[in-house]
Order: structure tokens, then C-alpha cells, then sequence
């Protein structure tokens, strides 16, 4: 029965969602790089449990170690990107190159095989293609489940996906496994996004201009030849970051992908690379790395910039020999052709146009070199999320960097530096993200008439690219000239006021961040003011005032004006100085209770200003009266929160370690107060500026209990008031402690005094193991009801502590309550040990220390019987007479014993430890096996076979030969029957696989005899090096045992290559015959000793028995000839049938015919035909 459940993998542990008691019979794993997953989760139909892969890791080891865990697996859903012959599982590929890297993890997918098992993978494309097709094959092949994959996108309808798989490996039924609705609903396909190499780790470099690294035809190489080539949908540089989990950046890579127009099919990239990081920001190169070809030897490196300002193409002084250089390895370099299987989705592979395949170059360097380096040079604080621009390019030597950019020539003048030339990158980061970028303003245009305020919004078409715009941070950076301003410190508003008189243009400069922090640069707003029509002004008051403001008009003439109120909805609300223009409520206004005419606390009036020629001027203006806090502020409060029900006591139960309290502020504290907070001994518990967090939530501090038991006093201080909280913490009665031994029941006598001199009466007042006591009234005699065990012990919590609580009471009824713990202690009722000597190396106490018991020298305990006493003189003695220890004994001896040590003997004999105390005496006795010395034996690299490992029974029976352990036991087999050791896999010297790494193999060979004897050789296989340089593959692979005298020889080496094999038919050095063969396409050669013709010596005649020795060499263009791989080959002896019984006959026949077998000869010859 299998019911629903979903996993997320997590590193190497599993947290179960939804966990049920299940054994799943069936298992979809989703890979989170699919869009909206989720969705997908959530329409499967039921009876699937689902694993969640986690992207920062190996998927398909992932999908291994949940399916080690599961059984009985009966189909496996893959959900993930996809791409012809490649699936994309966390943060690795699965594909035709990367299967036999997989190949054992595959294979234990479906370990438990079921019948007609199935894998069914949705991944876009993956069976598309005679690539796909060949993948799908051979991944069955592994797994040995029928497959069904899609052929084509697999998803939204719309967006051309369907939910098919349209390749099968069997012909069986594909089932769905989402619910229609969740079909429908997605909006997405599986296919890979090649237009975002961060899916796969790698980051696209983008350049700052629009020349976007355009190299094409115009550097130092002349030709297209290594030529960076690129465009908008295809990125020329990458960069990838690989931190290996290493917060210290001691073990982190950080690689670089560039691709390279090339000239035909080129066996590498034959240029110099460089690779110039500004890590300051000041479009200036402040280190080099790339890659070096034009040397003796081809190498990685890190250069100096040298003190050239390296800001533009002719003014680099590249340094040279490099800081660094690394040697090219698989590892660290890869020059590969641009490959639509290998890069999904690229279709253009040559986008400089030359009819030639472009190419990948990449390389990578260890991290912490390019920090040492940049801080040797004096720039320090670099690490993975320093935020850095690259400038890259390809030239014919090593220390220079002028080429040609975009067509300018490399000569320019000085000051166009890379990036006018838009050839330096954006910035980012070493890691691979984008640096957060400040907001970028726009220019604002207002216009307003002369002596009217306008509002800008000014940040409303400002922009911040990875987030938003903080509009509590507008600032003005440069003012006015002809006017004032004033901002909304909420919506970031900007009322810009001209000048009395002003008109024309005006000016002001402000900046805002975003909510990362980050400042834009000063952003321009210009106001044109014009002159005025008289429009309404608005004038913003506070409540509670009368006077308004200066309403004031210039005459054109210069004359003195009079003001007067000239009308408005609201002018019976006002009057207005008329000399001064003082315009001024005659009631202050009342917020909460408007008198305006619509009651919207906006008075609306207008003011006439008459020259003495009785010109006049009208200007309307809306009075805004605005909100007053008219409440009380509420006072600075200090409560101790320790005293629960706020009763001046902290009792006991209220108290719980330190003593805690709580600031409140007063309503009217401003950020950035400063609150004091002292103790009851003046000790500061607070001292600092206040932030919006304690105005909100006040302030805790904590201190500790008086111990002179005074009270506690918390004293607050902010801007000159104080308060303060007071309590005084309760003192427990202290617990007595009486410690009594077991097996009797008086403890003792509990007394109490009376003030009065009153006799006191005593009871049993409580405690957790009240039950246990009991107590004479009068004496006060406290008693167990049955005398303790200490190894039985009967108080609540079982620790031999028994809690009771005493209560005297005198004869008015006062009482007063002792609490008591009753300790019981062990006594010895056993009879005394004997003294005793344990040679702890014998670990199995067999009498004989073997050597993996042995460790050094022979440590040894002497254990001292129970009734030995502190000062007793103990003597230790080993198997010579040399004393060991001699001296008294310790409490600490008698408790843990006394550990000894000597020295093996080097005659063999036993090891003999005696101790003597008091007259007794006692001794162990272990003999020390000498181990068994480990041979050596040396094979070359290549090879599987290693030598016949034998042994000889005393008695002449046949031995059975095994592995028997080793450190890298698991690397070999061994014949059971001939001994013979070989590996399982040929090992490589420049891999090795021990496990230690130094390419010596420990292993030990049993040989078991029928009665179940065994002896043991440990054996050291030391695997030494074979000149790789002409093939490394070559193998001889045919067996190395054979009925058949005229066996077909076999093996693999370089496809193509010649290949070399001598006969040995003798075994003395000296071939009888040499044949030449190839290799074929897939490096597989052979020849057949019956068929083939030598070209030096005469066929080999090989019998049963025969050990000939092959050898084998291989021979390049060139005439390299490798290292010989030979093979023993043994040539089983032959077995005849039952032979056929001969029909005799005589063939001296002297009797009636030839045919009755009657001779008169004494001596007949018999003859007849014979097998």
C-alpha cells in the first residue's frame, strides 16, 4: 500500500513532510529549477511519494541516496530540465559523456528489481535526436528499467509543451500522473533557459557600452584566429565561483569562460589571454589573470599590473614573468568546440561568420591567490561578495594588452580610457551576483506663478533596479537660488516656495536611496516661475493659533500697499493687519471642531491690496489648519517585572535567576534622548541615545539580587525626569542537609527555640517523601518508618535524597517549618576483592597479545582487593625483575586501580606482570605473537594482474585462498584455488585509489586449509609509473587462461594507434613471433594465433601446459613506442575423453583366415586403431 508523502533532501539528512508509515511502491523527484514546481506537486495524483532535490547539490547522487533508503521501487518519475541526450539534476548534468562517471549509481536505482520496472523522464528533448535516443538506450541499458522520455517540449500546450512521452525502450503503457486540472493550469515547459547560464553555475558577464567586447579582425592576432566573439544572445565571458564550502576562501575556484572565434579545427588555443579585474572602481586594471600559450610551456598565470594607469588600451604595463603561474590539467583548463549537446539551445556555433566553429576557452585559479596577490599590492578586504568589472582580451604575447577595440585604433590618445570605449563589464560580483546598483533619478520640470508654492512629487519617475525607492530619504543636496523648500518626510514630496517678487527659472538638486541604503547621485529639479494671475495660494497652519501669515504684494511702482479682506467663503473668520499684511484667524481654529464653511478645515478668504491710486490686486488664499497631539504626555514609568503581582515582595516563586525590569518612555521622548539607568548600587544597567525600537517597546535591563539582602532600586533618568521601582526579594528558609547512613531508621533530633520559652510540639509538615518519616512529638526524634537500602533507594526521585518538612508548633498554635533533606550513604556489605593483574593489551584475554592487539608497549591494570588501606606499600615486577611500581597506595589507587607498562620481550618469551600487597600476591601471564611482515610487491600502473600469493600446509593439503582485510581490500580478488592476486580495476598512477593516496595498495591474503587453518599475509602492492605519453589505455583484456592452443588475443589502446605483440612461446626472453595490428575507432584491437600471419618469426606452436609470455607495445606516428603491458598466459593441459577401446586383432594370423583369431605364434603383434 503506498499513501502520499513528500521529502526535501537537505544535505545528507531527510525531513519528512506529511510523514506517514508508507512503502512506496512509486517516487517522483522534482528538480527546483523547474518554474512554478510547486504547482506541480500539487497536482499529482495520489499514491507518489515526492523527494524535493536540493539545487546546490549532485542530483543524481541525491537521487541515489533516497533510493537507497526505499524498496520495492516500481517506477521512478524524473521532473527536471531537459535537452537532447542530457537531464539536469541539481547542480550536475546527466548525459552521453557523464553516464559511465555514474554508471554504479545508476545501476542501484532499481536493486531490488521488480518486473518491467520503469524510469519515466519529462525533461524536455531528452530522447530527441539520434543523440537522445543513444542516451536513453544506454541508460536503460545501466538501470535495467524500461524508459520513456519526451521527444519533444514537454508542458504548456500554448507554449507548444505537451505532457507525452513519446519514446519508449518497451512497449508499455505511459501513465499520467497529474491530475488534468494541474495540466491545464501550468504555465510553463521543461526545457532549459540557455539565455541564462546561471541555471547551470555559470554567470554572464555583460559589458558597460554598446561595443559590448567587439574584437572582430582588429587586434594584435590579424585574423579571426582566437578572436573574442560574441553578441546580444550569445555572452562572450562567463564567470563562475565555487566556494567548495570553505568560509575561509582557502579551498574556493573561481573560473572564467570565454568564447573565441577559431581558424578550422585548431588542437588548442595557440594565444596569450588576459583577464584585467578592477576590483577599486576607478575603470583601471588592478590585476591580470589569463592564460599563457606562447611560451615554452603552456600555463595558467597571475600578472602585476605594474605602474602604468591601465585604464585603456595603450596604457597597460602588464609585468612579466607572472606572480603566479599553474600548470594546465584536466582540472583547471578546457579548450572545447561551442556544441549544441553541450550548450543547449546555442544554434549559432559560429557567430563571427568565418565558417569555423567557435570555441569555449575556460580555466580556473584558486580564489585566495587572487585575494594574496591583490593584497601584496595593497588592496586588502576582497572576498567572494566584493563587487569587481573585467576587461578581457586575446594577444601574441605575454606582457602587453594594446589590441584594437571596436575599430579604434590601439594607439589612441590616452584619455579614452575602456570605459568610453564601452569595454570594461557592469560590475559584479567575484560569487556571480549583481552588486546592488543605487537608485537612478530622472530630472523633474515644474512650473508654478510668482509667489505660489507648488508640491513635487520628485521621486514618482525615479527608479531603483533591485528593489524600491525609500521615499523617507529624500534629501536636499543643493538649494535654491531664489527660493525655499520643504519636504514631506513621508511621501517624499517637495514644496519648492519662490521668493517674494521672483520670477523666472529656478534650480535645486536633491538625492533618495533605496532600501538597501544606497544614495543617488544629485538629481536636478527645475521650476519655472511665472507671473501671477493671483490663483489661490494654500497656506498650511496648526490648530490653536490665530496668526497666519504675511500676505505681501510688491506695487509695480514702488508705492505702499494697503491690504483689506476683500471676500471669501471663510472671510468672516479673519482680519488682516493693512499696513503689515499680517493676515491672522479671530478665534484660533480648533481642529477637532472646524468653523469653515464645508467643515473641512480648509478657510478659504481673499486679501485685496490697494495702491494709493486705489489700484487694486485680489489673492485668494486656502487656509489648511492641520492636527495638533493635544493629549498629556504619558510619564517616564520604571516597573520591575520580576514582582509579578506588582506587591513590593519578590517572593520565591516569582523569582528566577536575575531580577528583570522595564523602561516605559514618555510619550514625548525624541530619538536620540539619552536614557540613564542605574541600580540599587549606582551601577549603570543602561546608558545610550534611544531609537524608535525603545519608544515603541520600551527598554529592559536586568541586574542581579542584593546579597545583603537589601532592596531592589531601579532608577530611570531622561531629560532631567526620573522614576523609579522598588521591591524587596523574599529569603528562603535554608534547607538542612543531615546525611545518615542505610539500614537504620533515626536520623536525628530536629529542635526549635521558642521566643517565650514554650514547649514545642513537632509534626511531619510535608515534603516529597513525608510518607517515608515519622516524629516524636516531644523530642522531636526524626525517624524512617523502615530503615533505608542504598541500593534500593524509595524517595520520590530515586537519588537517595529524601525531602521532608518539619513543623514546630507552640501552644498558641504559631508554627515554624524547617525543610530537611535526608542524605543516605553506601555502606560496604560485600566481601573484600582480591587483588588482581589484567594485562589490558591481551584485549580478548586470551593469553596470546596478536598485533592488532598490540600497541606499543604492554599496558597492564593491578586492581587492589576491598579491604586494602591508604599507606599499604604495593610492588609491581615484570617478567626481568624490573619494578614496575613500589610505593603506598592512594584513596585514588584504590578506587581505579594502578595501570603499569613494560616492554616486549625481545626474546619471545611471555610477558609475566606479578603484584604483591600485604603479603598476597597475584600475576598475568601473555605470550606475543610476532606479527607476520608485510611483502612487498611492485606492479606497474595498467595492469590488473599482481602476483601468485602462496602457501605451503605442513601436512600437504590443498589451501583455499581469500582477501582477508587490508586498508584497500576491496580494490583486489584473489583465486581461490591458484592465488593469484589481481585488481579489479586497473589502477592509474596518476589516480590512485588507496587509501591513502601514496599508490600503495595494503591488502592480506588468507590461505584456509580443509580443517578450517588459516594464515595470513599482509602484502603491500606498490604501483609505479608507466609513460602515458603515446596511450595510456593500452590493456590486454583477453583471459589469462585458455584451453585453446591458438587463441585470439585481445585489448584496447588509442583508436587508430599501431599495435605491437611478441609471442614468448618458450618463456627465455626471446619472442618466436611479432605481430602488427590497429586499433580500431573505439580502440579495440586483437590477433587471432591461427589465423594471423607474423611479420617477424614463424607461427608459435603452443600445447597444453605451455606458459607463453605476450607483450604488447604500441608505436604513434611519430615512432614513440610505449611501455611494453605483458600478460602469463597459461594454456590448460588437455583433457582426453574416454578413450575409445581399441578392436585388436592379430596381425600374425596363422589360422583359418584372417578373421578367427587363431595364431600359432608364441609372440603375436597386436595392432588395431586407437583414439
Amino acid at each position: 500500500m503506498t499513501v502520499d508523502t513528500q521529502v526535501l533532501l537537505q544535505g545528507n539528512k531527510f525531513q519528512e513532510i506529511r510523514t506517514q508509515e508508507i512503502q512506496p511502491q512509486e517516487i517522483a523527484f522534482f528538480d527546483t529549477t523547474v518554474k512554478d514546481y510547486q504547482s506541480l506537486i500539487a497536482g499529482l495524483r495520489s499514491g507518489i511519494e515526492v523527494v524535493i532535490l536540493d539545487p546546490e547539490k549532485d542530483g543524481v547522487k541525491q537521487i541515489t541516496t533516497v533510493l537507497a533508503n526505499r524498496s520495492n521501487i516500481a517506477r521512478i518519475h524524473v521532473i527536471s530540465h531537459g535537452s537532447p541526450g542530457c537531464l539536469y539534476l541539481g547542480n550536475t548534468e546527466l548525459s552521453l559523456s557523464s553516464l559511465n562517471l555514474y554508471a554504479e549509481y545508476l545501476k542501484s536505482w532499481f536493486r531490488d528489481k521488480l518486473s518491467n520496472s520503469q524510469l519515466l523522464l519529462y525533461g524536455c528533448n531528452v530522447a530527441a535526436g539520434d543523440g537522445g535516443e543513444e542516451f536513453i538506450t544506454k541508460l536503460s541499458h545501466i538501470t535495467g528499467a524500461e524508459i520513456a522520455a519526451s521527444e519533444t517540449l514537454t508542458g504548456n500546450l500554448v507554449l507548444g509543451g505537451n505532457w507525452n512521452l513519446e519514446f519508449t525502450t518497451a512497449d508499455f503503457e505511459v501513465p499520467l500522473i497529474f491530475h488534468s486540472k494541474a495540466i491545464v493550469a501550468y504555465q510553463a515547459v521543461l526545457a532549459i533557459d540557455v539565455t541564462s547560464p546561471t541555471d547551470r553555475g555559470w554567470n554572464a558577464i555583460t559589458p558597460s557600452g554598446a561595443n559590448a567586447y567587439d574584437f572582430a579582425q582588429d587586434q594584435q592576432t590579424g585574423s579571426t584566429e582566437s578572436d573574442l566573439t560574441g553578441d546580444a544572445g550569445n555572452p562572450m565571458f562567463y564567470l563562475q565561483f565555487d566556494g567548495e564550502g570553505d568560509a575561509g576562501l582557502t579551498n574556493g575556484t573561481i573560473a572564467f569562460r570565454l568564447r573565441v572565434g577559431e581558424d578550422g579545427n585548431p588542437s588548442g588555443f595557440s594565444r596569450n589571454l588576459f583577464i584585467g579585474i578592477d576590483v577599486t572602481g576607478d575603470g583601471a586594471v588592478d590585476l591580470y589573470v589569463g592564460v599563457n600559450n606562447q611560451g615554452s610551456t603552456d600555463s595558467l598565470a597571475i600578472w602585476d599590473p605594474g605602474t602604468g594607469a591601465n585604464n585603456s588600451p595603450s596604457t597597460t604595463t602588464i609585468v612579466s614573468p607572472p606572480l603566479l603561474t599553474y600548470a594546465q590539467t584536466a582540472d583547471n583548463y578546457n579548450f572545447s568546440p561551442v556544441d549544441s549537446t553541450i550548450d543547449p539551445g546555442i544554434t549559432n556555433t559560429d557567430l563571427n561568420g568565418d565558417s569555423a566553429n567557435d570555441y569555449f576557452l575556460s580555466f580556473s585559479i584558486p580564489f585566495s591567490d587572487i585575494v594574496t596577490q591583490l593584497a601584496t599590492l595593497g588592496i586588502t578586504g576582497v572576498d567572494e561578495t566584493t563587487a569587481v568589472s573585467f576587461v578581457v582580451g586575446t594577444a601574441t604575447q605575454d606582457n602587453s594588452y594594446n589590441q584594437d577595440i571596436g575599430g579604434i585604433d590601439g594607439g589612441i590618445n590616452l584619455d579614452t580610457t575602456w570605459t568610453d570605449l564601452g569595454a570594461i563589464s557592469n560590475p559584479i560580483r567575484f560569487d556571480g551576483s549583481t552588486p546592488n546598483n543605487p537608485p537612478v533619478g530622472v530630472a523633474d520640470t515644474s512650473t508654478t506663478q510668482q509667489e505660489t508654492p507648488v508640491v513635487i512629487d520628485v521621486a514618482a519617475n525615479d527608479t531603483d533596479s533591485e528593489g524600491t525607492v525609500d521615499l523617507t530619504t529624500v534629501a536636499i543636496d543643493n538649494g535654491p537660488g531664489n527660493g525655499t523648500t520643504a519636504i514631506n518626510p513621508i511621501t517624499g514630496e517637495i514644496t519648492y516656495i519662490p521668493k517674494a517678487g521672483f520670477t523666472g527659472t529656478d534650480t535645486f538638486t536633491y538625492t533618495v536611496e533605496d532600501d538597501a541604503g544606497d544614495a543617488s547621485t544629485p538629481i536636478t529639479v527645475t521650476v519655472n516661475v511665472t507671473p501671477s494671475d493671483t490663483p489661490a495660494v494654500t497656506i498650511p497652519v496648526t490648530e490653536n493659533i490665530t496668526d497666519v501669515a504675511n500676505i505681501t504684494i510688491e506695487d509695480p511702482d514702488g508705492d505702499t500697499l494697503t491690504y483689506s479682506i476683500g471676500g471669501g467663503d471663510d472671510a468672516g473668520s479673519f482680519t488682516i493687519n493693512p499696513e503689515t499684511g499680517l493676515l491672522s484667524f479671530k478665534t484660533a481654529p480648533d481642529f477637532e471642531d472646524p468653523t469653515d464653511t464645508d467643515g473641512d478645515n480648509v478657510y478659504e478668504v481673499e486679501v485685496i491690496a490697494t495702491d494709493p491710486d486705489g489700484n487694486t490686486i485680489l489673492q485668494a488664499a486656502n487656509i489648511e489648519v492641520t492636527d495638533v497631539d493635544e493629549s498629556e504626555p504619558t510619564a517616564l514609568k520604571v516597573t520591575i517585572t520580576e514582582d509579578a503581582d506588582d506587591d513590593g515582595v519578590i517572593s520565591l516563586d516569582e523569582l528566577d535567576g536575575d531580577i528583570k525590569a522595564v523602561v516605559e518612555l514618555p510619550s514625548n521622548a525624541k530619538v536620540g534622548d539619552t536614557l540613564v539607568v542605574t541600580d540599587q548600587g549606582g551601577i549603570e544597567l543602561f546608558n545610550e541615545p534611544i531609537t524608535q525600537e525603545h519608544i515603541d517597546n520600551g527598554v529592559a535591563v536586568t541586574t542581579t539580587a542584593p546579597e545583603d539582602g537589601s532592596p531592589v532600586n531601579i532608577t530611570a533618568t531622561l531629560n532631567g525626569d526620573t522614576a523609579n521601582d522598588v521591591a524587596t526579594v523574599e529569603t528562603p528558609t535554608p534547607v538542612g542537609i543531615i546525611t545518615v547512613q542505610e539500614n537504620i531508621t533515626d536520623v536525628a533530633n530536629v529542635t526549635a527555640e521558642d521566643p517565650d520559652g514554650d514547649t514545642l510540639t513537632y509534626s511531619i509538615g510535608g515534603g516529597d517523601d513525608a510518607d517515608s518519616f515519622t516524629i516524636n512529638p516531644e523530642t522531636g526524634l526524626l525517624s524512617f518508618k523502615t530503615a533505608p537500602d542504598f541500593e534500593d533507594p524509595t524517595d520520590t526521585d530515586g537519588d537517595n535524597v529524601y525531602e521532608v518538612e518539619v513543623v514546630a508548633t507552640d501552644p498558641d498554635g504559631n508554627t515554624i517549618l524547617q525543610a530537611a533533606n535526608i542524605e543516605v550513604t553506601d555502606v560496604d556489605e560485600s566481601e573484600p576483592t582480591a587483588l588482581k593483574v589484567t594485562i589490558t593489551e591481551d584485549a580478548d584475554d586470551d593469553g596470546v597479545i596478536s598485533p592488532d592487539e598490540l600497541n606499543g608497549e604492554v599496558d597492564a591494570i593491578v586492581e587492589l582487593p576491598s579491604n586494602a588501606v591508604v599507606g599499604d606499600t604495593l610492588v609491581v615486577t615484570d617478567q626481568g625483575g624490573t619494578e614496575l611500581f613500589n610505593g603506598p597506595i592512594t584513596q585514588q589507587h584504590i578506587d581505579n586501580g594502578i595501570p603499569v607498562t613494560t616492554t616486549v620481550p625481545e626474546d619471545g618469551s611471555p610477558v609475566n606482570i606479578t603484584a604483591t600487597l600485604n603479603g598476597d600476591t597475584a600475576n598475568d601471564v601473555a605470550t606475543v605473537e610476532t606479527p607476520t611482515p608485510a611483502a612487498t610487491i611492485t606492479v606497474p600502473e595498467n595492469r590488473i594482474p599482481v602476483a601468485n600469493v602462496t602457501a605451503t600446509d605442513p601436512e600437504g593439503d590443498p589451501l583455499t585462498y581469500s582477501i582477508g582485510g587490508g586498508d584497500d581490500a576491496d580494490s583486489f580478488t584473489v583465486d581461490p584455488e591458484t592465488g593469484l592476486l589481481s585488481f579489479k580495476t586497473a589502477p592509474d598512477f596518476e589516480n590512485p585509489s588507496d587509501t591513502d593516496g601514496d599508490n600503495i595498495y595494503e591488502v592480506e591474503v588468507v590461505g584456509t586449509d580443509p580443517d578450517g587453518n588459516t594464515i595470513s599475509q599482509p602484502a603491500n602492492i606498490e604501483v609505479t609509473d608507466v609513460d602515458d605519453t603515446v596511450i595510456a589505455s593500452l590493456l590486454i583484456t583477453s583471459p589469462e587462461t585458455t584451453d585453446d592452443t591458438t587463441p585470439e588475443i585481445t585489448g584496447t589502446a588509442e583508436p587508430g594507434i599501431t599495435v605491437i605483440l611478441e609471442v614468448d612461446a618458450s618463456d627465455d626472453g626471446t619472442p618466436e613471433a611479432t605481430y602488427e595490428t590497429i586499433a580500431d575507432d573505439e580502440g579495440n584491437w586483437s590477433v587471432d594465433l591461427e589465423t594471423a600471419t607474423p611479420t617477424d618469426g614463424t607461427t608459435p606452436v603452443l600445447n597444453g601446459g605451455d606458459k607463453p609470455q605476450i607483450s604488447v607495445t604500441t608505436v604513434d606516428d611519430d615512432g614513440n613506442v610505449s611501455d611494453p603491458v605483458t600478460q602469463k598466459l597459461t594454456i590448460n593441459p588437455l583433457v582426453p575423453d574416454t578413450p575409445i577401446a581399441p578392436d585388436l586383432a592379430p596381425s600374425d594370423d596363422s589360422g583359418v583366415d584372417d578373421a578367427d583369431n587363431i595364431t600359432s605364434e608364441t609372440t603375436p603383434t597386436f595392432t588395431a586403431p586407437a583414439e
